[in-house]
């Protein structure tokens, strides 16, 4: 159900219900890239469905015929219907290679193996990104494709994969995605209290690297673990992330396309205007080994409501010492957000406070 849910969207309830899908993916005002993931989705949901049941019909004619033929003609479609699943997946993996902007392959697959709390608990913390840095630290985003994949790859170059743990089939995706790309998956041995959400990109600013990880010490002596919701995030994540509360806003309250940007960047930073696209920023949360936060997924958590997160240990003030004993200055409006060598850290860091607005 996890996987039928994700591929129609929370709002449909029936994977029949195509006019449902087509409202929620393909609406007036959505992107193409943005509708055209969806009808990736709908159609792997399907896929596998099919293949499931293909296996199921080919394990049964195995196991329960007692006709050689027909025990043979059930292995093969069990083997069939793997080799299916296995080209549904890879072809997804390279398309996001070929262009992430096309399909966020990383997104099925990680829906599609895990229960779906962790990345959503991430979707509604990249959705309340209010930070934005600076007028001089703020990226112009250039008018054309090519000068943006550019300025994307100067950024990047700045970058430095972190060493925390995800969950297994995602340490997995990461390693052949690092091994095609040609880069190190790890700058070190990932630490052993430091994790990372499946949907998450592992990395950040070469600078913020070091107090990350002193920041994980310091947590493990006092037997924390620590769980980073969101790091790095290139222009066209937070430019689709600043596009949906925008589509948001307008279907609840009808207002102009105008208005709803102005609304919009109440909430979600726009794209350029985040200290997450400079690797410089990080969305992290406390946990403790034994309740099993980080082994599994986090709990579900109401995020308007910081009150109630803090009463829970989940930010809050051991959460500032630790950070800020690691350097870091967190945003005043948001328990989860720290920062590391843009100007609000630098405004932190001169009046002597781990807290800045």
């Amino acid at each position: 159900m996890n996987l039928i849910k994700f591929a129609l969207a929370q709002s449909i309830n029936s994977p029949l219900d195509l006019v449902g899908f087509i409202r929620e993916y393909c609406r007036v005002g959505t992107n193409l890239n943005y509708c055209l993931q969806g009808i990736y989705n709908f159609l792997v949901a399907i896929a596998v469905a099919v293949a499931f049941f293909v296996f199921l019909f080919g394990a049964f004619e195995n196991l329960l015929s007692t006709i050689p033929d027909v025990k043979m003609q059930g292995k093969n479609r069990m083997k069939n219907a793997i080799i299916g699943l296995a080209v549904i997946f890879i072809s997804g993996i390279f398309l996001y290679w070929i262009n992430p902007s096309i399909f966020n392959a990383r997104l099925i697959m990680y829906r599609v193996v895990f229960t779906t709390q962790a990345i959503t608990i991430t979707e509604v913390v990249e959705s309340l990104d209010e930070a934005t840095v600076s007028s001089e630290e703020k990226i112009q985003i250039p008018t054309t494709q090519e000068d943006l994949i550019k300025r994307q790859k100067q950024i990047e170059n700045e970058l430095v994969p972190i060493p925390a743990k995800k969950f297994v089939f995602s340490t997995i995706f990461s390693k052949l995605q690092a091994l095609i790309q040609g880069r190190e998956i790890f700058a070190s041995s990932p630490k052993d209290n430091l994790f990372i959400s499946p949907r998450a990109d592992a990395r950040i600013h070469k600078d913020a690297l070091q107090p990350l990880l002193r920041a994980a010490d310091i947590a493990a002596q006092k037997n924390y673990n620590l769980f980073i919701l969101s790091a790095y995030r290139t222009l066209k994540v937070q430019e689709q992330l600043f596009n949906n509360k925008v589509q948001e806003i307008m279907r609840k309250t009808g207002v102009s396309l105008e208005e709803a940007k102005k609304k919009a960047a109440e909430r979600v930073a726009p794209p350029g205007h985040s200290a997450h696209n400079l690797g410089k920023a990080v969305d992290i949360f406390l946990c403790t080994p034994e309740n099993g936060y980080c082994r599994k997924y986090p709990p579900r958590a109401n995020f308007d409501n910081q009150i109630s997160l803090r009463e829970r240990n989940l930010c809050g003030s051991e959460l500032d010492n630790i950070m800020c004993s690691a350097g870091w200055v967190r945003y005043k409006k948001e328990c989860w957000h720290f920062e590391y060598g843009t100007k609000r850290w630098e405004r932190g860091k001169s009046k002597g406070s781990c807290v800045e607005d």
